[in-house]
Order: C-alpha cells, then structure tokens, then sequence
C-alpha cells in the first residue's frame, strides 16, 4: 500500500471559492469603480463600488441574503479577488442599498453592456441571424412573505422574471423581476425600451438580429 503524507502549509491560502478571481476581473474590466463612483458619489464612509462588488460577490455564491456578508469581513481572498477598498457590514450593505437601489439597478444594466463591450465578446449568429431570445421563467418562493410574491404558471407561489439573451452564447442583456402572477406579455414593451438600444450597442450595424419571445 502506497504511503500518503499529510502536510500543513503556513503559506498557501486555500479556499472553495477561487472563481471570485474571475468575477473581479469582469467587474474591472467593466471599469465598476469608474462608473459607479461618480454617479453615486458620498461624502464620507465605503465608497458605492465596493457595496456593489460586494453584493455581486454575494450572488455569484449563491447567497442572496445581506447577513451573508459576515463571514467574508475577514476574508483576505474576498476583498484581494473582489479588488476591494473595504467590505461592508450587513446593516451598512442593506441600508445603503436599499436607499439607492434605484440608481444601482440603471447603473448595473449600463455595466453588463459595458463588459460585453470592453471585453470584446464573441455575440456568435445563427443562420445568418443574432438572435435576441426574450422569455419569462418561475422562481419558487413558496412559504415565504416577500413583497410581490404570488401564484406562478406552473403553480406554486414566487415570482414569474422576464429575461433576454443574445446570441448563441446566451448573453443575458435584460433580467427584470415582475410578480409571480403577473402575464408573461403584460408590459413586455417597458423590457423593449431597454434592450433593442443595448443589442444596438454590441452587435454590428450590419448584422441581422432575430427577435424570439
């Protein structure tokens, strides 16, 4: 039988969550703090940026609730990966969000765009045509009492969002939560406004684009 030899390294810092390295990259190249800062600026205290990429970091786990944030105030990895100044408390990160969650939602659709821009993604055609799929899925928040929720189609309670992606490669350009037992084609032209000028933004002018609903 082979021998196996445990050792402990005092140097190496080992995590489960190393693809936060590749989400910081994309917040950088989307230029997040040069964006962000300026429209929401403060005169004291974290700066907007680094509540956002702390969120975003949040998301990318799989944790959506702002007591998430806890465990990562100490976390080396967390704050080098994420390229932040500081990492938020939980209180600070709800009421600072929750006071410019409207600001931030315009700015973070502005930033998907921009990283599709400024990363060059491929936007890959299909049969001649760019394809622009727009749909409505149902999330399952059933047994809770969060605003909005309510029966879906496929009939439990949550919420029905309505998403568009573009290309082969599924870029999401539009994701907007609606209530759970709103009609998929109710208000469906508010999601137009903002997607056809951002599908004009990154995909050529010469470049057929098929709308699929």
């Amino acid at each position: 039988m082979a021998r196996i030899e445990i050792k402990q390294s005092g140097k190496l810092q080992l995590t489960s969550y190393s693809g936060l390295a590749l989400v910081g990259q994309c917040c950088q190249i989307a230029q997040v703090d040069a964006v962000i800062d300026p429209r929401i600026p403060v005169s004291q205290g974290m700066r907007t940026s680094d509540l956002v990429k702390s969120m975003v970091g949040l998301l990318s786990l799989g944790k959506s609730d702002f007591e998430a944030i806890e465990p990562f105030r100490q976390d080396r990895f967390f704050k080098q990966a994420l390229g932040l100044s500081k990492i938020p408390g939980s209180v600070w990160m709800r009421q600072r969000l929750d006071s410019k969650a409207g600001l931030i939602r315009d700015t973070a659709s502005e930033l998907a765009v921009r990283l599709l821009e400024r990363a060059q993604a491929p936007i890959t055609p299909y049969r001649g045509y760019v394809c622009c799929d727009i749909d409505t899925f149902a999330m399952d928040n059933s047994g809770t009492r969060k605003e909005a929720v309510s029966r879906t189609y496929q009939g439990f309670d949550g919420y029905t969002p309505i998403a568009a992606y573009l290309g082969n490669e599924g870029w999401s350009i539009g994701l907007e939560l609606r209530p759970g037992s709103q009609h998929s084609a109710r208000e469906t032209e508010y999601l137009y406004e903002r997607v056809f000028p951002r599908t004009e933004r990154v995909v050529p002018a010469d470049q057929a684009v098929l709308l699929r609903e």
